[in-house]
Order: structure tokens, then sequence, then C-alpha cells
């Protein structure tokens, strides 16, 4: 057996698993936090920062011409995990090749989308005369990359059936570092282009399918996609659980994808540059909030199939507090020091402007942070109807209220950025927690609880940000850097002891020492 075979097939206990998984997926995080952190600045000073806004946009388009594939894979690793649980054989391999023939199916659709998308471009979005050209190789080159991940999509679930999302970290980890390999090299040896992000994040997508295709042969190698074993009840089952999911897609989409392209349309391509660089920040504290997140859905699944609703509120609860006490850091550190970091990250900018957007953005993770794992729970119950129809109805309402503003008002691109915070708020509040509770059977009122800790940790942390700011300037890389270490290490600190028990405290430390050891 090979080395890689080897570090593939190891096990965990449940609670190491987790530790893992989480440190596996917050490390994925950062790398491709830092790697943006360095190459935003330097495409947007490169080739512009509406040319860069472009790049934030062809993704965009992509999540618009891909919502529908959420109706057949959103819900595959639920029912393949739950078969499989289950010892059905034969239930699991035909909701595998269905799975994977439907895949084959979307990417031809992808294709000639990609294609009438391309083609009339410029009649969809604004787009300065000089960059025409780029832009549409750019979004050919990402239409590519889409019809290539939906081949692989199907083999993307093995780890996350196996409960090893620490692979998909690792793999996630490995393009980016690609992508940005390719994208210096091809800066440093070809005129600068936006499409040039495209050709790298095409080679990043083919390098990353393989590594799926390798954790697929590894951890589950009997289960082929075999044309015979294809079935139309098979995908009945899984897009009429998923349909849900792509309706709760499309209302994520208006929510927070759409801002680009009415900023692009009715504000201007300078403006849409600007908010795309402001949601970067905000964008990876949110990743970050929904990837630690994430790491429990598995775990939650299996407890639900062994019908252990204790074990799942547990879960929930020590989830919410731990994804508070991580994510809170950097949510307040940009709070109190954003308009330092901006002026230092993006000096051809107006930080105040970026630190404004950024703030209004990022905002509602002040109260949500420590819920995250309750947007799981309509997944695992298989109860996504409501949840999705609540979704799109917020993102109408967040469309609509948005065009208003920015036609009646001079808000502008203060209007897009904020109106989705507000409603979102409501829609949480309202929906998303008492609901998550109703689906377990327990008290509606029980899951506010994970409030708590989110705002507790970010109070905590924005007061020890404004006293430090007391004590020493921040106003140079190597200042701000000292200010981001120091600010990390209290905070944390403050943060575990005051929202964490001794005993969740005690788990915490395990976690880490069975990281430690599991590195060795």
């Amino acid at each position: 057996m090979s080395v890689v075979t080897r570090v593939i097939n190891c096990e965990f206990s449940r609670n190491k698993q987790h530790a893992i998984n989480v440190a596996a997926s917050v490390i994925n995080m950062l790398v491709g936090a830092l790697i943006s952190f360095f190459l935003t600045p330097y495409i947007v000073k490169t080739i512009g920062v509406e040319a860069n806004g472009f790049v934030s946009l062809a993704n965009n388009f992509i999540s618009y011409a891909t919502v529908a594939s959420t109706a057949l894979n959103s819900m595959a690793g639920r029912f393949i995990m739950m078969s499989l649980y289950q010892n059905d054989e034969e239930k699991v391999s035909n909701l595998y090749s269905s799975l994977f023939w439907g895949n084959i199916f979307l990417a031809v659709v992808y294709a000639i989308l990609g294609f009438a998308c391309v083609l009339y471009l410029e009649y969809l979005v604004v787009i300065p005369d000089n960059l025409v050209i780029d832009v549409k190789f750019l979004f050919s080159l990402l239409f590519l990359s889409t019809i290539v991940y939906s081949i692989s999509a199907a083999w993307s679930l093995s780890p996350y059936i196996k409960n090893k999302l620490y692979l998909d970290s690792i793999n996630g980890s490995l393009q980016s570092v690609l992508r940005l390999i390719l994208i210096l090299a091809l800066f440093a040896w070809l005129p600068p282009s936006v499409s040039l992000v495209g050709i790298a994040s095409l080679v990043g997508a083919v390098v990353g399918s393989a590594i799926k295709l390798l954790f697929k042969s590894t951890l589950l190698p009997n289960l082929k996609a075999r044309f015979r074993d294809f079935s139309w009840p098979s995908i009945k089952t899984l897009i009429s659980s998923g349909i849900w999911n792509t309706i709760s897609s499309m209302g994520n989409i208006l929510t927070s994808g759409m801002d680009l392209l009415v900023a692009n349309i009715f504000v201007g391509p300078k403006a849409m540059g600007v908010l795309a660089v402001a949601k970067v920040m905000p964008g990876f504290i949110s990743t970050l909030n929904f990837t630690i997140a994430h790491v429990f859905t598995p775990s939650l699944i299996i407890d639900y199939a062994h019908s252990d609703t204790k074990q799942i509120v547990h879960t929930i609860s020590q989830s919410a507090k731990l994804i508070s006490v991580v994510c809170s850091i950097p949510l307040a550190f940009l709070f109190v020091y954003g308009v330092e970091f901006y002026k230092l990250w993006q000096p051809t900018q107006d930080a105040w402007i970026l630190f404004i957007l950024s703030t209004i953005t990022i905002f509602g993770r002040v109260f949500f942070t420590g819920m995250q794992p309750l947007f799981s729970v309509f997944t695992v119950v298989n109860k996504v109807k409501e949840n999705s129809l609540v979704t799109i109805l917020n993102g109408l309402i967040i469309i609509v209220v948005t065009l208003a503003l920015v036609k009646y008002t001079s808000l502008g691109v203060y209007a897009v950025a904020g109106v989705s915070v507000v409603c979102c708020f409501i829609k949480n509040v309202v929906f998303v927690i008492p609901y998550s509770a109703k689906y377990l059977g327990l008290n509606k009122y029980v899951f506010f609880e994970t409030l708590r800790p989110s705002v507790y940790c970010t109070v905590i942390l924005c007061l020890i940000g404004v006293v430090m700011r007391f004590l020493f300037t921040a106003n140079t890389w190597p200042q701000l850097i000292l200010a981001a270490i120091i600010f990390t290490i209290i905070g944390f600190v403050a943060t575990t002891f005051i929202v964490l028990t001794a005993k969740e405290r005690s788990a915490l430390i395990g976690k880490l020492n069975a990281i430690r050891h599991s590195s060795k």
C-alpha cells in the first residue's frame, strides 16, 4: 500500500476526526485567504480595479448558470451516506451511478449556456470597450472550469461520505497554491490580462478533479458509475429533495450573488470593482464560518440516522461556541483595524470607503456567527422546502428594496451592500433559529442560545482591540502584523475562558492535542 493510500485511509476517533477536519478546513481557508491577500492588490495594480471586478462577476455568473446542479447534487451525500450506513449496497450503487451520469448531462447543458452567455456578454453587462475581448475569454475559461467540476462532482462525495473532510481541504489548498503559481508565472511571462486568471482556474479545476478521483478510488473502490445502474427513481429521489435546495440557492444568489451585477448595471463598473475588493475580507470570514460549520454536518447526519437527538443538540451547541471563538477574531480585528488595513493593502483605493462597505457587508456575523450549523439541520432532517421558500422570498425582497434605494436615493453602492444584512437578520431570527429546532422536535427557543457566544466574543474582542489602539499604532505592515498576533493570542485566551466552560476548554485542548499528534 502506497504512502498516499495509507494517509487517505487513516482512521481516527470521532473527536480526533472533528479536530483534524476543522484544522484542515481552517488551514485550507487560510491558504486561500493569504493567496487572495497578496494576489488581489497585485491584480488591481496591474490591470485595474474595474478588470479585477469582472473576475468576481464572472464567478457570480457561473453560480447563476449552475444553480440547477444543486437539485441533483445537494442531497446526494446525505442519501448515499444514509444508505451506506444502513448497508443498502444496491441503493448506494443506483444513487451514485445516477448522480454521475446526471452530472455528465449537466456538463453538456453548461457548455451550451456558456457559449450563449459569452456570445452575448456585452449585452448582458456593462464592459469597457478595451476589456470586452479579455472579459469574454475570462468567462469562457471559467465556464470550462465549471464543466470539469461538473464531470467530477460525484467523485467529490467520498471524503464527505467517509467523514474525511480534511482531504477536501488538502485538495483545495493544493489547487489554491497551484493557481497562485500559475497566475504569477503567466503575469510575468505574458502581457497582463484578466483572462490569465481564467487559465489558472481551468488548470486548477483539472488537477483538483484528478485528486478527487484518487480519493474516490481509495475510499470507495467498489463504488462504480455504471450506466446500467442508472435509475430514474434515484434521480427523482435526489431532485425531489434537492429541488428545494435549488430554490434556496436561487434565494442565496438574490441575497448576495446579485450585488456585483446590480452595481455594474445601475452604479457602474468602477463601483462594482470597489465593492468586489471590499467583499474580499468579509468573504474570508464568511468562508471560515461556513467551513468550520460544514465539518460537523456528517456527524449530524450519522446521529440523525441513529435517532440521537440529544447528541445533535450537543454537537450544535459545542460547534456554535467553537465557531464563535475562532471566527470572531478576524471579524473584530476588521472592525477595529480595518481602516489601517485597507490603507496598507489597497493604497490606490479609498480606505474609508472599503472599510465602510466591508463593515456593512459583514455586520450580521456579529450575531449569527455561531448559528451557522443550524442551516445544516434542514438538510439533515430532509426538510428543506420551507427553508428554500423563505430564502427565495427573502432574496426577492432584497432585490426589490435594493433597486428602489439605488434608483430613488443617493445611497448607491452602500444600498447594494447593506439591504441584505437587514433582511437576513430578520430571516434568521424569525425562521432559521426557531424552525431548525422545530424540525428536531425541540422547543423553538432552544437554539437562540447560539447567538450568545457570537455577540459575547465580538464585544469582548472589540473592547480588547480598542484598548490596544491606545497602546500602539499600526500604520505599517510590521506594526499591523504584530497587532494581529497580540490581538489573536489575547482574544483567543479571553474568549475561551469567558465563553467556554472548564469541561469545554478541556475538550478544546484535547482536540488541539489530537491535531498536534496527528501531524507527527
